[in-house]
């Protein structure tokens, strides 16, 4: 399995990456671990005059700096011969994680233009699901931890590509992108009915400077309800969201 992921290269973030390499300690299965710490957030700063700053036109710096380092993520798995899981820094995750992932993998049955979101959100799929694999929707969620074939990845970054070749303006976060092309693109897109990512930003584990939330001491406590509890409970809660209902396309 080859991971990707996405990094900020400062020393307030050192944290995050002994994060991550301290769960990847973890797994027993075989995978190959990239860091994706290109487009610093310095290089969006006020008076930086290039293409990559100038046409994301979001003021903060951080979500530009995020948006373009899962650009980077897409187009190397683009140039690859197989797919990508694609994590933030700040992810959570089981040790059983690439081994769930290539369950998730093996559902799709030689499908080769996916885009998997396996990330733990609110946002999740009605409870009557939970005994599926994967459900296929219109547009994915959040862009913390996610499953990407090369395929798709070079369709994404070719509307990006186009943004840049036309000097088209735009303002997504790495998130929104997917869910306003994916149309365009002719993309599948799926949700893991069993999420295998948590985001540590959320969860207390972190601080953020895209979210501003603050870490806890208390965040093993909130990760445990979120791991555990909340899961079951945001499909229950789907269950009643017109919103969520219709954009499902169909299940795996």
């Amino acid at each position: 399995m080859n991971i990707y992921c996405i990094h900020e290269r400062l020393d307030k973030y050192e944290n995050r990456m002994l994060n991550i390499q301290r769960q990847l300690c973890e797994i027993e299965d075989e995978y190959n671990l990239s860091w994706v710490d290109s487009f610093p957030a310095k290089d969006f700063n006020h008076g930086c005059y290039t293409p990559f700053n100038n046409l994301h036109l979001s003021r903060n710096k951080a979500e530009k700096s995020c948006f373009w380092k899962h650009y980077d993520a897409l187009k190397r798995i683009s140039n690859s011969d197989t797919h990508g899981l694609v994590l933030e820094d700040d992810a959570a995750f089981k040790s059983s994680i690439v081994r769930d992932c290539k369950t998730l993998l093996n559902a799709l049955d030689g499908e080769d233009n996916y885009y998997i979101n396996i990330e733990y959100c609110s946002y999740d799929v009605p409870i009557w699901y939970l005994n599926k694999t994967l459900v296929k929707m219109k547009g994915t969620k959040r862009a913390a931890g996610y499953l990407v074939s090369p395929l798709a990845a070079k369709k994404l970054c070719g509307v990006i590509e186009g943004y840049l070749a036309r000097q088209e303006a735009f303002n997504y976060p790495a998130d929104a992108f997917v869910t306003a092309c994916w149309e365009q693109v002719e993309l599948n897109i799926f949700w893991s009915v069993k999420p295998l990512v948590w985001q540590g930003s959320k969860t207390g584990r972190f601080e953020s400077d895209l979210s501003l939330r603050k870490s806890t001491k208390h965040f093993l406590v909130n990760e445990f309800v979120l791991f555990y509890v909340m899961p079951l409970i945001n499909k229950v809660r789907a269950s009643f969201r017109a919103k969520i209902k219709n954009r499902i396309l169909g299940w795996v």
